[in-house]
């Protein structure tokens, strides 16, 4: 009788263990939230991954200076991202045998001085009449605190060599694989966790494809993620040992040549990194899911007041307008700008209401052709001046609202590239997700998301997010908005002050 009961015991184990990973993995699977970094099914979908990451550039560099006809790497010298090869500067370089043009150039034609780190003897006869150089001899091996070698025995970390120069930051860096037994993308990750790359002007990486394998593909992407969101490293140029290395998929055997800048500014529009492959429902669930994932909390909307003539004519709304102290809009003193093709709405008359100076405008952009990048999207001259005005008076514009159908996302780049917002409280934006000339398509998606964190970078938390249907005639709704919408009224404020909450992502 215990026997036969054990038995069964027994067999209900793995069952029980199966379920609990199926619905583990279920759950996981069809999560609706983004969730970065997982790794994918296969190295196909790996190497695909990282093929798209550095095939579409973080920022537009239009000025470079060529490094040498052996290299790969381009030098940006833009006057927003750049570097002034006028000024004094400093190049670490990782040398490997047959790639010396780079540092020659740098050292010989503009006087940067040239720190060598190399294993190899034929170094010091390649540089042996460059001035400006200095070489280390050292094996570079990733500072990993496990490793308890890693400063003995010949070798050195990035970190000892540059205490051992006396350098507090490297202007330009320069890393290709150091050894056969050291992987770059090893060094990189470990120079993230110390953060040395926050300090680095411009970074370029020689990443070699010795294997097509699902873990040293992932390594790989795994470190350039992190050098976007948490080294603020821009890439703005690739080039490949072969045009057959960028199309497609990814070969063994092809070298990629990557060059990278510090963050130019929030001012400075950034394209972010694809949503895992880059397709049009993978950018649609990363955008959607930071729509529907508001940052802080709002106690206290606007809504009419009660001896308003309006209340006979419009529904007792809220208006996504936040009152919380103290960004939120004043009792007294406010001022609102609007962009509208609407000669009047409703949020302007409740707005007056409410006692604040209004400023609408139905024109607010300077003649644009369809195919501008949104870095050159700027507002009017006249709005400009109007807007300056209003801020050389010492006053704080207390909200923005752009309800402007098809240039929602032209002039919130526009105030984005002016630097307006850093002098406002609020902004809402009714935004639509549906380009009026190529749909939903994944570049736009992944536009629309990249400008949603730059609002982030300049100071604003998302507070509210409904869609615009709702804004008629309907209260506001707690929780999670469900489905899917063709238009978003989002809230953003200021998230600075006690009185906010912060709100933990979903």
């Amino acid at each position: 009788m215990f026997l036969t009961r054990r038995k069964k015991n027994l067999f209900l184990v793995p069952v029980i263990l199966f379920a609990g990973t199926y619905i583990f993995f279920h759950a996981s699977f069809f999560d609706h939230r983004w969730e970065p970094l997982q790794p994918l099914m296969n190295a196909d979908s790996e190497a695909s991954r990282l093929l798209k990451f550095i095939n579409l550039y973080h920022y537009k560099c239009n000025n470079t200076v060529n490094a040498g006809n052996g290299s790969g790497f381009h030098v940006c010298v833009d006057s927003a991202g750049g570097i002034d090869l006028d000024k004094k500067l400093t190049l670490y370089s990782v040398w490997s045998p047959g790639g010396s043009a780079f540092e020659k150039v740098l050292a010989h034609n503009y006087s940067v001085q040239t720190y060598i780190i190399y294993s190899n003897d034929a170094a010091e006869k390649d540089f042996k009449n460059v001035n400006n150089t200095y070489l280390i001899k050292t094996s570079l091996v990733a500072n990993d605190y496990h490793d308890f070698t890693r400063n003995s025995y010949g070798q050195k970390t990035i970190n000892t060599i540059m205490e051992y120069s006396r350098h507090s930051h490297m202007d330009i860096l320069k890393l290709e694989r150091p050894s056969d037994e050291v992987d770059l993308f090893e060094v990189l990750h470990f120079m993230t966790m110390d953060k040395l790359l926050m300090d680095i002007r411009q970074l370029h990486i020689v990443l070699v494809m010795d294997t097509l394998g699902e873990d040293y593909l992932y390594s790989w992407y795994r470190v350039l993620y992190n050098m976007f969101y948490k080294q603020g490293l821009r890439l703005y140029s690739t080039t490949a040992s072969s045009p057959l290395c960028l199309q497609v998929t990814m070969m063994q055997s092809c070298v990629y040549w990557l060059s990278w800048i510090k963050d130019p500014g929030d001012q400075v529009f950034v394209m972010h990194p694809p949503a895992d492959l880059g397709t049009r429902e993978l950018e649609e669930k990363r955008l959607l899911n930071y729509i529907k994932s508001t940052k802080i909390d709002c106690n206290r909307y606007l809504r009419m007041t009660q001896d308003s003539m309006l209340t006979t004519i419009l529904p007792p709304l809220d208006w996504g307008v936040c009152m919380d102290k103290p960004h939120g809009l004043p009792e007294h003193n406010c001022v609102t700008v609007i962009f509208s093709p609407d000669h009047e709405t409703q949020l302007q008359q409740v707005l007056r209401s409410h006692g604040c100076r209004v400023y609408s405008y139905d024109l607010p952009l300077e003649k644009t052709n369809p195919h501008t990048l949104r870095s050159n999207f700027k507002l009017s001259r006249s709005v400009k001046q109007d807007i300056t005005k209003i801020l050389r008076n010492k006053e704080k514009i207390s909200l923005i609202d752009v309800t402007y159908p098809n240039l929602d996302w032209n002039i919130l780049s526009a105030l984005l590239n002016d630097g307006i917002l850093k002098n406002v409280s609020q902004i809402l934006v009714e935004a639509t997700l549906d380009d009026s000339v190529y749909g939903r398509h994944s570049t736009i998606l992944r536009q629309m998301y990249s400008e949603l964190q730059r609002l982030e970078a300049q100071g604003f938390k998302l507070f509210d997010s409904v869609p615009c249907t709702w804004r008629q005639g309907q209260q506001r709704r707690k929780g999670k908005v469900p489905g899917t919408f063709s238009c978003y009224k989002l809230s953003f404020i200021k998230g600075k002050g006690k009185a906010l909450k912060f709100r933990k992502s979903s």
